[in-house]
């Protein structure tokens, strides 16, 4: 199978195009856009800084369980608190 090597400035357009538009505040129960940062997040390590970038430019909490969870997150992984 060949391998496709695309520029970095597509896949920036990919995810810009996907994540929502600065000072736009997504309904949070619409994960369809959030599905779809993740699985950009996956495709490869060029694309997982900038899909971080909306994956957590806004966290919604909505109760203690979800500020554990946030927490144990971002000590699980402390290069995520940069985003944050």
């Amino acid at each position: 199978m060949t391998s496709i090597f695309l520029p970095a400035e597509l896949g920036i357009l990919v995810i810009d195009n996907v994540g929502p538009s600065i000072g736009t505040v997504h309904d949070p129960e619409d994960m369809e856009y959030l599905r779809t940062l993740s699985n950009c997040a996956r495709v490869c390590k060029a694309w997982l800084f900038r899909s971080r970038l909306y994956l957590f430019r806004t966290i919604f909490i909505r109760s203690r369980r979800g500020l554990k969870s946030l927490r144990t997150v971002l000590q699980a992984t402390p290069a995520l608190r940069d985003y944050v």
